[in-house]
């Protein structure tokens, strides 16, 4: 069993610019709410260098239990859809090599809401074997910071910047909306830390 602490980034002007340089904004869809109890059923991880998408990775996994309906309803990924997906240990073992120095917190992860997604993979890297030292920028808590809006859903942010999504709740689609929203988020968030 591996050990994984994940950290939130703390909002410094030396972090954003880091970020700006480079970060992987990544998404899971799940069976359900619980880290311990759910599975991952999609995993889409897109890396960002200097505002530009750089490369992608996507993967359905086999949770190896019955996705329920109210899951389906969300994400609309079947049971059917993931019988001949490979398993987690598989696309965990391609996830690790795709994000690469992330695992030992040299490039920023960023999701939205990214506690949800933290608390996934955590769950799953230790159950594969792996060490990891996650940081993760949230773009929910960095919007809150920049915006006063009646709700921070990720579409509601999407909308904000003029980002279309074309298929919400789904991991890629939602990996590389939340990365161009990180995009446009560093220079507001700078532009805050400097008043």
């Amino acid at each position: 069993k591996g050990e994984v602490k994940t950290s939130s980034v703390s909002t410094t002007i030396a972090n954003i610019e880091k970020a700006k340089n480079r970060f992987i904004a990544i998404d899971f869809e799940t069976t359900g709410l619980s880290a311990y109890s759910d599975k991952i059923i999609e995993v889409g991880a897109v890396i960002f260098e200097n505002g530009t998408i750089v490369n992608k990775y996507e993967s359905l996994i086999n949770p190896e239990m019955v996705i329920p309906l109210a899951a389906q309803r969300v994400n609309h990924i079947s049971n059917e859809m993931v019988k001949d997906a490979p398993n987690e240990s598989t696309v965990i073992k391609e996830l690790v090599e795709f994000i690469g120095d992330a695992i030992s917190g040299n490039t920023f992860l960023c999701a939205h809401n990214a506690n949800f997604d933290s608390n996934f993979l955590a769950k799953a890297l230790e159950r594969n074997g792996y060490d990891a030292n996650l940081f993760f920028l949230d773009t929910l808590t960095l919007s809150r910071k920049a915006f006063y809006f009646d709700n921070y859903k990720q579409e509601t942010i999407a909308n904000h910047f003029g980002i279309i999504n074309s298929d919400s709740h789904r991991a890629i689609n939602d990996a590389e909306t939340c990365g161009l929203i990180m995009n446009n988020l560093c220079d507001l968030i700078i532009e805050i830390l400097q008043r």
